[in-house]
């Protein structure tokens, strides 16, 4: 037996997978909060800035007490 496929069938398929896809990509790009696209991007700007911020803080702190360390170190060395 031999199967026929037709063109349109095909067509329609496609469009009824681009649909179902298009609706599940904005079902999961929305959150319940119903936030848009430039909403997240945004929130996500602002994490990373803050997370900038804390990583530069810390890296300024492991600065200072390595300062800190090599000074009684000095300090230690000259004691003895």
């Amino acid at each position: 037996m031999k199967r026929s496929y037709s063109i349109t069938g095909l067509i329609g398929a496609l469009a009824l997978g681009t649909i179902a896809g298009a609706a599940i990509g904005v079902s999961f790009f929305l959150n319940k909060k119903n936030k848009t696209p430039k909403e997240i991007a945004g929130e996500a700007k602002d994490l990373a800035k803050n997370l900038r911020k804390k990583a530069q803080k810390k890296a300024k702190n492991i600065d200072k007490e390595e300062w800190l360390a090599q000074e009684k170190d000095k300090i230690m060395a000259h004691a003895k």
